[in-house]
């Protein structure tokens, strides 16, 4: 018997997003975010946000 998730990692991911007000969606492999006011984001460029916020936090972990 195979293992059936309960939820995909797609409906795991907007359960934990929506509460900030951002929809994960997938086009045909290409997966974006959309704001609470309707602008949407490429994943690449959602990306590119968390590494600059990771790295923001990483300084200011160090301080």
């Amino acid at each position: 018997m195979a293992f059936q998730p309960r939820i995909s990692t797609l409906d795991g991911a907007n359960m934990f997003w929506q509460r900030y007000g951002i929809t994960i969606t997938e086009d045909d492999g290409i997966y974006y975010a959309t704001l609470k006011g309707g602008e949407s984001l490429h994943a690449g460029t959602l990306t590119k946000m968390w590494e600059k916020l990771g790295d923001l936090f990483v300084q200011v972990s160090a301080l």
